[in-house]
């Protein structure tokens, strides 16, 4: 429930005029685009292996691009989902996605 309410809060900040923001600081790292569409590629299909793969790529876009704040936001939402769907600890996970979604906001305010 907490990390629902965490997902939420999340989902209404980016909702209320941080996607504008965050669309501001794309990347120019091809490498980090095509790993950011990778994991939305698996996120999109769901199931704890997929939203598994979706993290593990999102990761790699914001180790090559700490700078991405659109892979941070994306990130942060999948493991919310993971959380969600009882395939990541909530004690691990909510810290995880508060983390990314941090890191999603200073970068797009910056």
């Amino acid at each position: 429930q907490i990390s629902s309410e965490i997902g939420e809060k999340l989902r209404s900040r980016l909702l209320a005029g941080t996607q504008a923001q965050l669309a501001k600081h794309e990347t120019v790292n091809p490498q980090a685009y095509e790993l950011m569409l990778k994991g939305r590629f698996y996120a999109s299909k769901g199931e704890a292996e997929n939203l598994q793969k979706a993290a593990e790529y999102y990761q790699q876009a914001t180790a090559l691009d700490p700078a991405y704040a659109l892979a941070w936001a994306e990130l942060s939402l999948v493991y919310r989902r993971q959380v969600e769907g009882n395939s990541l600890d909530p004690k691990e996970g909510t810290p995880k996605a508060l983390a990314a979604a941090t890191g999603a906001a200073v970068i797009s305010v910056a």
